[in-house]
C-alpha cells in the first residue's frame, strides 16, 4: 500500500509539474504576441510621424 502511494505522489508531482511548464510555454508565447504586437505600433507611429514631417516640409 505504501508503494501505491509513494507511486501516486510522485506520478502527481510530475504531472504537476507538465502541467506547470504547458502553462509557462503558453504564457511565454502570449508574452511574445504582446511585444510585437507592441513593436508593430511604434513602428506605425515612426512611419506616421516621419509621413507627416515629409509633407509638411513638402
Amino acid at each position: 500500500m505504501m508503494e501505491f502511494a509513494l507511486v501516486s505522489f510522485a506520478l502527481g508531482i510530475v504531472l504537476g509539474w507538465f502541467i506547470c511548464m504547458f502553462k509557462v510555454i503558453e504564457l511565454q508565447s502570449q508574452l511574445s504576441e504582446i511585444r510585437i504586437d507592441l513593436l508593430h505600433e511604434s513602428n506605425k507611429e515612426a512611419v506616421l510621424r516621419k509621413l507627416c514631417k515629409e509633407q509638411g516640409n513638402g
